[in-house]
């Protein structure tokens, strides 16, 4: 009886994350920041059933400067973020928490940010924000973007 129950968790958990990822589709394509005063844009595409990639990017004298490599994985029954600004080594976050348009990443063991929110307003518009702690003080940072065509 326990091996059914176990079997039947294991299997629904499954199924949940995939459906969460399925959920992730909305992040694919071309996102610019609303703010016309900063060049910044994120940008996503589906390489599989089990993954997305990205970066977030601004332009320099024309030339593309990528300033985030960024990743979506199933893994196992996870969905993480992993987030490798620079040259940096590679940042992992779980989803904690999801619904259709709501996607909250965290990493507690992290220093900045801990905790990375992607809301899906509608189709065209994203409000995204990074939190956590910074040199002893409690810090956020929002950014709203805008679907590019």
């Amino acid at each position: 009886m326990t091996k059914i129950i176990l079997i039947t968790l294991l299997f629904n958990l499954s199924l949940y994350a995939q459906d969460v990822f399925n959920d992730l589709k909305i992040f694919e394509g071309k996102w610019v920041l609303a703010d016309e005063d900063v060049n910044l844009f994120e940008e996503w595409i589906k390489n599989s059933d089990s993954s997305f990639s990205g970066e977030s990017y601004f332009f320099r004298d024309g030339e593309k400067i990528i300033s985030e490599k960024l990743y979506l994985l199933k893994l196992n029954n996870y969905i993480v973020y992993i987030a490798q600004p620079g040259k940096n080594n590679p940042t992992l976050f779980t989803l904690t928490e999801s619904d259709s348009q709501l996607f909250i990443f965290e990493n507690n063991e992290h220093d900045f940010p801990k905790r990375i929110t992607y809301h899906f307003i509608n189709d065209s518009t994203l409000n995204a924000s990074i939190e956590g702690e910074y040199e002893g003080e409690k810090r956020s940072k929002n950014f709203s973007f805008k679907r590019k065509k």
